[in-house]
This record gives C-alpha cells, sequence and structure tokens, in this order.
C-alpha cells in the first residue's frame, strides 16, 4: 500500500511539475523580440566574468614573446612617409636636400615685380 501512495504522490508531482513548465513555455512564446533580446544579454552578463577567466586562462601559460619575423615595417615606414607630404606636414627625411646646398625658404618669397 505505500509503494501505491508514493506513486500516487509522483505522479501528481509530476503533473503538477509538467503544468508549471507548460505556463513557462508559454509565456517565453509570447515575449517580444526585444524581451528575448535583454534576456539573452542578461545571461551573457551573468556568465561574463566566468568567459573572461576562461578565455584568457591559455595566458597564463605564455612566459615571454619573441618576434621573430618583422617583414612589413619598411612599407609601414614608406606609408606614413607617403601621408605627411600628402598632409602637408614637414618631415626631414621626406624634403630631399638641395645639391647647392640651399635650404628651402620658410615663407614663399615675393615674386620680384618687372
Amino acid at each position: 500500500m505505500p509503494k501505491v501512495l508514493l506513486a500516487q504522490a509522483q505522479e501528481q508531482q509530476y503533473k503538477v511539475d509538467a503544468e508549471g513548465t507548460r505556463a513557462v513555455n508559454e509565456a517565453a512564446n509570447v515575449l517580444s523580440v526585444e524581451q528575448v533580446e535583454m534576456q539573452v544579454r542578461l545571461a551573457l552578463l551573468k556568465h561574463l566574468p566566468d568567459i573572461i577567466r576562461e578565455s584568457v586562462r591559455p595566458m597564463e601559460n605564455i612566459d615571454d614573446i619573441k618576434i621573430l619575423q618583422v617583414n612589413g615595417l619598411g612599407r609601414i615606414q614608406r606609408r606614413c612617409q607617403q601621408l605627411r607630404r600628402r598632409v602637408g606636414r614637414p618631415n626631414h627625411t621626406s624634403q630631399p636636400r638641395r645639391p647647392n646646398g640651399q635650404q628651402r625658404p620658410a615663407l614663399p618669397q615675393p615674386s620680384p615685380a618687372g
């Protein structure tokens, strides 16, 4: 007899649990897109500390970093020089010296009246 009562009690509990789950699912189905997006963001915020902790865990094993290849650095320097010339900023490497040793005038010189 006690097994029958236990089985009936469990059956009743399962029915109540199923009805509660059904009600929660129906309520979730009528949420707007904005409400669903908010729930996703809240869940992300809740788990963000764990996500960050796990994502940086591999960095714990890094002792040092060695740069073995620097191809392309010359191209970067040339590109910077081109941009300086385009913008008009002076750059001592972008202005070649005149052959006779004269410097470029700092201000434009007035043309001779003739």
